[in-house]
């Protein structure tokens, strides 16, 4: 997980059980119980299968597996050390 704000956010709220969903058949989203701040995050336009985004505006987190079209905000990469 990264070391930003957003990631020590969702850090604090763990371990969790969030209801996912696949509204948009691109990505599995479903609410936190709690939103996640925007400061130190980094808007992403282009989000890669596998990591979890969310929206600023409200506490739904996603795991992103296809293309969105929108911008979101990177909550931490799993592929970071």
């Amino acid at each position: 997980m990264t070391d930003t704000p957003p990631a020590r956010q969702f850090a604090a709220m763990l371990p969790l059980t969030v209801q996912l969903t696949d509204a948009w058949g691109q990505a599995k989203a479903g609410p936190l119980p709690r939103a996640l701040t925007a400061d130190g995050g980094t808007p992403v336009h282009d989000p890669a299968p596998g990591e979890v985004y969310f929206w600023p505006s409200s506490a739904l987190v996603a795991v992103y597996y296809d293309d969105l079209g929108r911008c979101l905000i990177r909550a931490w990469s799993a592929s970071a050390s």
